[in-house]
């Protein structure tokens, strides 16, 4: 009977491109090889903090724009070194492409990249700020942005740019990262052990440049709509209700209609 960890090993391990049972037949175990190519991290009780090594801060902060990009989220405020994302329904968490963006919860992380004793470090961690925070937190309990942040959180915790792969013995488990430049037959394949050293390559990383991209083309969609069926009923006041009623209504979808095109420009 295959327990449910070892499900999750194997489905995680094709997910990263490793064939789980070739790499058990030589002798490696694939839930062992998930942990070498992760970022060393830790749960702070709010988010998680990640320790890059000497990882340049500004490389990584680019990497880190790039990623929550990626998953839907805009610079809120800050700077990628410092700030807050931002977003109304980040693909992490949006199952119904028909959800009504106007009334989905708001999801607030906060990034701080700064050094420390020689190594670079990164802290995600979640953020409630505001009446919609709070009132988010109200309905969908406090716990409802983990799923956001785990998400990713799995972005991030494979992410080393500067390693192309791994040479993994498959008798004694050492290993080695190959950086840039390198290639596996610079290398000796015998271990010290007896073992052979096998070639792993590291997952795909985002491209050196960060792209940018639109996050929010749902958000600005359901306002299109909205301002259409605005504008239709505008149209439908001035033409067809009378004069005494017709300020009454006009102004205030006038007004509503000046609104949704003013926050229709921050998207």
């Amino acid at each position: 009977m295959v327990s449910n960890e070892e499900i999750s090993i194997m489905l995680e391990s094709k997910r990263r491109g490793l064939n789980p049972d070739e790499l058990t037949r030589n002798g490696i175990d694939p839930e062992e090889i998930l942990q070498i190519m992760q970022i060393p991290y830790k749960w702070t009780g709010n988010g998680y903090l990640f320790d890059f090594d000497s990882m340049p801060i500004e490389e990584l902060s680019n990497y880190i724009n790039y990623i929550f990009k990626q998953l839907g989220y805009r610079l809120d405020e800050g700077t990628p070194i410092n700030g807050i994302y931002f977003s109304m329904h980040p693909k992490s968490t949006l199952g119904d492409p028909g959800l009504n963006a106007m009334g989905a919860p708001v999801y607030k992380f906060k990034v701080e990249i700064y050094p420390n004793g020689g190594k670079t470090y990164l802290e995600i961690s979640r953020l409630f700020r505001g009446w919609y925070m709070s009132l988010n937190k109200i309905i969908y309990g406090k716990n409802y942005l983990n799923s956001a942040l785990n998400n990713i959180v799995d972005k991030i915790k494979y992410l080393k740019p500067s390693v192309i792969g791994y040479l993994i013995c498959n008798k004694c488990g050492s290993y080695y990262e190959l950086q840039e430049g390198e290639s596996p037959e610079d290398f000796d394949k015998t271990c010290e052990c007896g073992g052979t050293f096998e070639y792993i390559a590291n997952i795909n990383q985002p491209d050196k440049e960060p792209v940018e991209k639109s996050i929010t083309t749902n958000t600005k969609q359901y306002l299109n709509v909205i301002i259409i069926v605005i504008l239709l009923c505008l149209l439908f006041s001035f033409l067809f209700i009378g004069n005494s009623f017709k300020w009454v209504i006009f102004m205030p979808l006038f007004v509503l209609l000046l609104v949704l095109i003013s926050i229709r420009s921050d998207y």
